[in-house]
């Protein structure tokens, strides 16, 4: 059990894009809206993109980018909360940090295909 426990963990982080679709399609089946099962698919796998990111980052070029991608974070999450001051006066935290999520979901998915395409040439 613990094998097949630690097989799916590590397929999970290996092919993020697989686990994105299959949440889709078990979203889409349990609720019916294609919109709301899309944005919580990318919320459930947003962290897996990162992970999976920074492993095929330090795989390709041995340089860990875990404190980048913790001040990328932080940066996008400040810029978002100055600019929701900015057009609305009113900040919602809770509505920057989803933003800054799914911002990122968009930004690892970019990065994860980005990737993978560079690892099939360099290794």
């Amino acid at each position: 059990m613990m094998d097949f426990a630690a097989g799916a963990a590590a397929t999970a982080v290996t092919v993020p894009p697989l686990v994105f679709v299959f949440l889709f399609i078990t979203v889409n089946k349990l609720i019916g809206k294609p919109g709301r099962s899309l944005r919580l698919s990318a919320d459930m796998t947003a962290l897996l993109f990162m992970i999976s990111v920074y492993f095929m980052i330090e795989l390709l070029w041995g340089v860990g980018t875990g404190w980048f991608m913790l001040i990328g974070f932080l940066t996008v999450a400040s810029l978002l909360t100055i600019l929701q001051w900015y057009v609305i006066e009113e900040v919602r935290m809770w509505k920057v940090l989803k933003q800054t999520w799914r911002f990122h979901f968009l930004v690892y998915a970019c990065m994860y295909t980005v990737l993978a395409f560079t690892g099939l040439f360099i290794i």
